[in-house]
């Protein structure tokens, strides 16, 4: 127990021990633009009656990173207006395990009108590494249709699709309009995060 709330302790330590906030990835073009008439279809139920979760990866640099926020271009079209995104590892060029997850509700607008992008907060304690990739990925409720817009500044990258629960479906693919935002920790933190993990080891011995 007392090696379970020393890493902890020193985990909250890491976190706030941070500085500079910073994008990791961005595909928006200027003033957030992205296009408005093609998206990739996400659903779970009619009308479609095809569950389909779609998503794209993404590449960190410069850094180690905490994972703060994604602001993505997503649509309603009919439903409930709420996504789910998860945020995996990579596994040999396709999805792997998911790593933080999150739900944002009531942000979308229409699907095909030019909305703000929605805006989902994660912990701020998952770290991305440096020259890592990782895939951001959209699912939707039961009965729900809604479209990831795609990208209006010709970036092309690997997209992956799953219908109905299926093995990922990966290539190169115009990727949906997103941005992936994180805190480069402070000088130290990282060194705090392995005496973490330490305490950790020593607790479970």
């Amino acid at each position: 127990m007392r090696g379970l709330m020393f890493g902890s302790a020193v985990l909250s330590l890491a976190i706030a021990a941070t500085a500079s906030a910073d994008v990791l990835f961005n595909n928006f073009g200027a003033g957030d633009s992205y296009n408005t008439g093609s998206g990739w279809t996400i659903s779970d139920g009619s009308p479609i009656n095809t569950d389909w979760d779609q998503g794209d990866a993404f590449t960190v640099s410069g850094g180690n990173y905490f994972l703060d926020s994604i602001e993505a271009a997503i649509g309603l079209v009919l439903g409930q207006n709420r996504v789910f995104i998860d945020i995996y590892d990579d596994a040999g060029g396709q999805p792997g395990s998911v790593l933080e997850s999150v739900t944002i509700e009531d942000q979308m607008g229409p699907f095909g009108s030019f909305n703000a992008p929605i805006v989902g907060n994660f912990s701020g304690s998952t770290l991305l590494m440096d020259g890592m990739t990782y895939w951001a990925i959209a699912s939707s409720d039961s009965n729900s249709w809604l479209a990831w817009n795609q990208n209006d500044q010709g970036d092309i990258g690997p997209h992956a699709s799953s219908p109905d629960g299926a093995p990922w479906n990966v290539g190169p693919n115009t990727r949906g309009a997103f941005r992936i935002n994180g805190t480069l920790p402070a000088p130290g933190a990282l060194a705090l995060l392995g005496l973490a993990g330490l305490a950790g080891t020593r607790r479970r011995r």
